[in-house]
């Protein structure tokens, strides 16, 4: 039997209900949001507010990707999950290099070292204090997925060593990993470096892909067995709706329906209603769902997005 870790203990995978599989409910601070204010999410009531909106659309789990001493608070995760009624996963791991300082204990660790640390928040319980250091405070709360990611078409030196020891971890623990790749970019390049390192298709989730929509590339990451999410549905300062949705028809089409996740990546104030922006975490329910639906594409297909598909990707196994 395969479950699902929240912070608020495991559940059995066939009962999360509906996932939105790539959310940011809490950012409390550091480096990103010192140079860019927009990034702070600090408000438990707001993160309440936002995740009450989405569910009364049915979905019942959040998986948050904030990840290790860039603003990730894992007892505020808790306390919205309490609040909501809601599953929460949370990530261990680590975000691109711009959040972490050169002094910073990701240049000085070596993989094996990094690698015991997540396996400890996946198998322990996370730090409270997202091992910003030096004091350690485990909470019963255990993270449910290890993020790598990488920057615009490139992975340099430190990214390297944290996929690794991500990997390393992923192997030790059976817990998912889910990967940030700037603009769509290094999807491939990620795929290989993490199965290089042994790591199943299965338990990789390459996200925001949908950032560079061209079939191509996503037929080929798709074909070597991972999961795509996509989660940039509403930004129209990039492209309208349906260049995502002409993707999605295509994916369908040659067969990947049940390698697709969908999120918002709400990760900024001006994006969340609670906070006064827009669209809103509701809008991928309220609009895109819609969409899809007019196109044509069926509600057993619309279902496996949100319900059968994440609930295999972000399993493990008793």
């Amino acid at each position: 039997m395969s479950f699902v870790r929240t912070v608020l203990g495991d559940v059995d995978s066939d009962r999360l209900g509906m996932v939105y599989s790539h959310e940011h409910l809490i950012i409390s601070g550091g480096l990103g949001v010192q140079k860019n204010p927009d990034l702070r999410l600090n408000s438990v009531e707001k993160a309440c507010e936002e995740v009450n909106d989405v569910k009364k659309h049915g979905i019942s789990t959040f998986v948050d990707m904030m990840p290790l001493d860039c603003g990730r608070e894992p007892a505020d995760l808790m306390e919205i999950a309490s609040q909501t009624g809601s599953h929460i996963i949370a990530a261990t791991g680590f975000h691109k290099p711009m959040y972490y300082s050169d002094i910073h204990w990701v240049h000085r660790y070596n993989e094996q070292q990094i690698a015991e640390l997540l396996v400890a928040e996946v198998e322990e319980g996370m730090d409270r204090h997202s091992y910003s250091g030096p004091v350690t405070e485990r909470l019963t709360a255990k993270a449910g997925l290890i993020k790598g990611a990488s920057d615009y078409n490139r992975i340099d030196k430190l990214s390297q060593k944290l996929f690794h020891a991500a990997a390393a971890a992923q192997l030790m623990t059976g817990a998912p990993i889910s990967t940030h790749t700037e603009h769509g970019t290094c999807g491939l390049e990620q795929v290989e470096l993490l199965l290089g390192d042994g790591v199943a298709p299965s338990k990789v989730i390459i996200c925001h892909l949908d950032r560079n929509p061209d079939f191509e590339y996503h037929r080929s990451v798709a074909e070597s067995g991972v999961y795509l999410e996509y989660d940039n549905i509403g930004r129209i300062k990039y492209w309208p709706d349906s260049v995502i949705i002409d993707l999605i028809e295509k994916m369908i089409e040659y067969g990947f329906e049940d390698q697709i996740l969908l999120g918002t990546d709400s990760a900024l104030r001006s994006y969340q209603r609670a906070y006064g922006g827009g669209p809103g975490m509701a809008y991928l329910m309220e609009s895109f769902v819609p969409k899809l639906e007019r196109r044509g594409v069926q509600p057993e297909i619309i279902s496996k997005f949100f319900v059968s598909n994440p609930a295999k990707a972000f399993s493990f196994e008793r």
